[in-house]
């Protein structure tokens, strides 16, 4: 009657403030079970093409022109 989870995750693909939100969210989902009730989780995230869109208006406007621009003075061509 025992069971394992055994979570792999290279460094380059999860960090430790995504691991603590999984593994607080697996702690909350296997307390509920054992207490026989339904898990309560936070309402499902944002899509994906929102997350994507917000990285896109913040890499074009001008703080990451500016940045781009200080770049460009500093590294060779």
């Amino acid at each position: 009657d025992r069971a394992h989870l055994v979570l792999l995750a290279h460094h380059l693909a999860c960090d430790a403030w995504s691991l603590a939100i999984l593994s607080d969210e697996l702690w909350r989902v296997y307390d509920a079970l054992a207490a026989g009730r339904v898990p309560a989780l936070p309402s499902s995230p944002a899509a994906f093409t929102d997350y994507v869109a917000a990285e896109r208006a913040e890499a074009e406007g001008p703080e990451a022109a500016a940045d781009r621009s200080w770049w460009a003075e500093r590294l060779p061509a």
